[in-house]
């Protein structure tokens, strides 16, 4: 599985990317799952960092604080927030 199709799966499963190695809710955490995340660990350490809205905890409540950075590149004002208070 590669890092788009586990971005895929992210989102269609509802699952929320806590860090670049938890995922809540557990439950749902499949073997696969866990296996992309491992292999995907950096990429997905450097979506957050960027706060991109493709690692966006809430895609529907965070829709208003995403702003366009250029390139085709959308960050979440609010995931930066979060990322800042939790770090």
């Amino acid at each position: 599985m590669n890092l788009d199709e586990l971005l895929l799966q992210l989102r269609q499963r509802r699952l929320i990317l806590i860090s670049e190695q938890e995922i809540w809710p557990s439950p749902c955490y499949t073997r696969e799952l866990a296996r992309a995340v491992r292999r995907h660990r950096q990429g997905l350490q450097v979506l957050m960092k960027w706060a991109s809205i493709e690692v966006c905890a809430s895609r529907d409540n965070h829709r208003q604080y995403w702003r366009y950075t250029g390139g085709q590149c959308y960050t979440c004002t609010m995931c930066q927030r979060l990322l800042s208070e939790v770090s």
